[in-house]
């Protein structure tokens, strides 16, 4: 028994992430980038940012809704933490969670 194969090159298309970036929520400012060919070797500077959650426990299925989730520089958190608070005046059930984040520039290293 004899077999014959045809064959066939197909190209598959697909999204690569070429740059992955942090984007500050308030002012717009890039926090961090990240190219697919950085070389992770070379640590550099250390970025700081704060991601931060608010919300309400009110009654009902908008507490779920009223969920944001942001990425804030470090120039901003102040700002943002200060109208949430003038806004909540703490009668209220609104919450804010913020979490310190850090990350590394990475230095173009060379071969």
């Amino acid at each position: 028994m004899s077999v014959n194969e045809i064959k066939e090159k197909v190209v598959k298309e697909v999204e690569v992430v070429k740059e992955k970036q942090i984007i500050c929520d308030e002012c717009k400012k890039i926090i961090r980038s990240i190219k697919s060919t950085d070389n992770l070797f070379g640590l550099k500077n250390r970025i700081e940012w704060y991601s931060v959650t608010t919300g309400h426990y009110d009654w009902g299925n908008d507490s779920e809704d009223s969920i944001e989730h942001m990425d804030i520089c470090p120039d901003c958190i102040e700002k943002v933490f200060n109208y949430f608070m003038k806004r909540s005046k703490g009668d209220n059930t609104e919450y804010i969670h913020i979490n310190h984040e850090y990350g590394y520039e990475y230095e173009k290293v060379g071969f």
